[in-house]
Formats: structure tokens, sequence, C-alpha cells
């Protein structure tokens, strides 16, 4: 059991700054959650910076261990969601150049939720989910989610040639069992 007034004043610090961090990602953006939590937007931003940074460096340091693996892709996406402040099916559209979060905010609400959507989307369609979009802007967005896939595609494909390359030549212990049956 826990006795609350044992708790130290550092520990409470660090537990409203995860609220803080909680309002401002899941439930509004930093000018909402300063107004509802009493804050300085400043000292929001702030706090919001030094997470996304702390989560960055942390990244980096799973990606040098081969054994962290599963963190490094985890803490991608959150190191995305808390610099963008936003959900993560919103990180894909988020990867096109034009698109912040206010775009892809209405992009996702349309229907455009994934790099494919956009891909075969019509520019007008495309413009009409965007108040206030250029027709050329819209083409460019178009075009920057097909390049997108397409070198997405190609990387899969690189990496599946790479696959099967491996699972071509026989192992050690296949040679071995079969050099070992022939002499028996």
């Amino acid at each position: 059991m826990c006795n609350f007034q044992t708790v130290t004043e550092d520990v409470l610090k660090r537990f409203y700054c995860a609220m803080k961090l909680h309002a401002t990602w899941y439930k509004q953006g930093v000018w909402e959650a300063s107004v509802q939590l009493g804050s300085e937007r400043g000292e929001l931003q702030q706090l919001l910076n030094a997470t996304t940074a702390f989560a960055s460096c942390v990244s980096h340091f799973c990606a040098e261990l081969e054994q962290l693996w599963a963190f490094r892709d985890l803490l991608v996406n959150i190191t995305q969601m808390l610099s963008g402040c936003c959900i993560a099916e919103l990180i894909p559209l988020l990867d096109l150049p034009g698109v912040k979060k206010g775009r892809a905010k209405l992009m996702y609400k349309a229907g455009l939720k994934t790099l494919q959507d956009v891909a075969k989307c019509d520019p007008r369609r495309l413009m009409q989910a965007v108040i206030h979009l250029p027709y050329v802007s819209a083409l460019q967005i178009i075009d920057s989610a097909k390049m997108l896939l397409i070198d997405k595609a190609e990387v899969l494909q690189m990496e599946a040639e790479e696959m099967m390359m491996g699972l071509s030549s026989p192992s050690k212990l296949t040679s071995e069992i079969s050099g070992a049956s022939a002499e028996g």
C-alpha cells in the first residue's frame, strides 16, 4: 500500500508533466491544453520539445543495438507523433510535402487515410477536402504520394530479393545431412 505522504515532490512533478503531455497529445493541441491546465503555451511547447528530443535520442540508441529492434520501430512513430502532436493515423499523410497537421486532419476526415488513397485521388476531390488548396498544390501532393509509394515498393522489393537469395542457397546443415546420408 502506498503512503501518499512519502511521495517526493520530484515524483509529483514528473507525474504532472506526464499529465500535461497526455492532455497535449491525446486531447488537444498546445493551445487548448494550456487553457485547460492553466499553463503557459511556451512551457507546454518546451516540455513537448524536450520529450521529443529525448525520445529521438532513445530511438537512435535502440537503432544501434540489433536486440532492441522492436523499440526502435516503436519509438520512431512515437517521436513523429510527439513532434507533430498528432494521432498515429496521420503520420503517413504528414510525410507528404506541403501537408501539416491541419491538412492531414482534413484529408483524413475526407477519407484520404493512406498514401494509397492520396495517390489514387482526383486532384479536385483533394481540393474539396482541403479548403483553399490550389490545383497545382493538389497535383504536387498526389505526385508526392505516388513517389513515396514507389520508393517504399522498391525498398520492399529489394528486401524480398535479399531474403529470397538467402533462402535459395542450401544451408550448411542441409549439405552436411545430405553428405552423411550419401555415406551411409
